[in-house]
């Protein structure tokens, strides 16, 4: 059970801990029910998508590929022998299917 105290942090409570957390403009910190991350820095990839975007940074092929398809619907696989071939670039998500 959490126990909530009045404050201007970000209070999150899973099922193995509880934490009072400062999460400033242009932080992050990702949980979920059993562990808390520590607060790190925004970067242009994590944002990225709010522009339109999608933005790799010597990214694994098959890295890449997984995001990508959270924006494409259909079947995308990358052959094993490619897999981890880098990938860099910014890419327009409005655009994907143009080869």
């Amino acid at each position: 059970m959490c126990n909530i105290a009045k404050s201007k942090d970000l209070f999150i409570c899973t099922a193995a801990k509880q934490k009072n957390i400062i999460v400033n403009a242009g932080e992050q910190v990702y949980f979920s029910d059993t562990n808390i991350q520590p607060v790190t820095a925004i970067t242009a990839v994590n944002t990225a998508w709010s522009k339109g975007m999608l933005m790799a940074d010597n990214q694994p092929l098959a890295d890449f590929i997984t995001e990508l398809s959270r924006y494409r619907s259909g079947f995308m696989q990358v052959d094993p022998a490619i897999k981890n071939l880098a990938v860099s670039g910014w890419f327009p998500l409005n655009n994907i299917k143009k080869p």
